[in-house]
């Protein structure tokens, strides 16, 4: 049985009789606030951990801001989409805290997609930046992210690691996507009368 406070649309009814009351709910944080209040409350406590891999609140909020940097230097700014096709790696999360930190829009993109779709999907969300693997389960990511960017998309690549988070460079540039309508290859074709 219906609340009675409610009415149905269809009738052309408000949804409620009465004004909606406020309540106390806790403050909304973002990812990047909940990221920082982690690291300054147990910065040593492991955020991740993976088979022969760790890292620490205080390690993420680090190379998260150090890759952030990198970011920007490679051109990215506030509200740009930086794309990323990585396996689940920490550098994964790293990575996605870092797009935060520069105030950019992440856009995680399955490993398993391939050209035609890493097109579209760049394309539709007009990506700055693309990140990828470079190499990953016999797949060579790099060439396959060239293959797929335009020339407006800056790329780089990610390499795993089991240490030095905040110590070394989390990115390294590797030029610009290679994809244009000229470039591209007209797709197969039925023989006239079939199809």
């Amino acid at each position: 049985m219906p609340h009675t406070s409610c009415r149905t649309a269809c009738a052309g009814e408000p949804f409620l009789d009465k004004p909606m009351q406020a309540f106390d709910a806790p403050p909304l944080n973002t990812a990047g606030e909940l990221l920082r209040r982690w690291a300054g409350e147990k910065p040593r406590t492991a955020a991740l951990k993976t088979p022969g891999a760790g890292i620490t609140y205080a390690e993420v909020l680090q190379a998260a801001q150090r890759a952030g940097a990198q970011l920007q230097a490679l051109g990215v700014r506030r509200a740009d989409v930086v794309a990323f096709q990585l396996p689940n790696w920490i550098e994964a999360v790293v990575l996605y805290y870092a797009i935060l930190e520069c105030g950019a829009v992440a856009v995680p993109i399955l490993p398993a997609m391939r050209e035609h779709d890493l097109r579209y999907m760049l394309g539709q969300a007009n990506a700055r930046a693309f990140v990828v693997a470079a190499a990953w389960r016999g797949t060579d990511h790099l060439a396959l992210a060239r293959r797929s960017a335009g020339p407006d998309v800056t790329l780089a690549t990610i390499a795993p690691r089991k240490s030095g988070w905040a110590a070394t460079e989390l990115l390294q540039p590797a030029g610009r996507g290679e994809w244009s309508d000229a470039t591209a290859e007209e797709p197969p074709r039925l023989p006239e009368g079939e199809g």
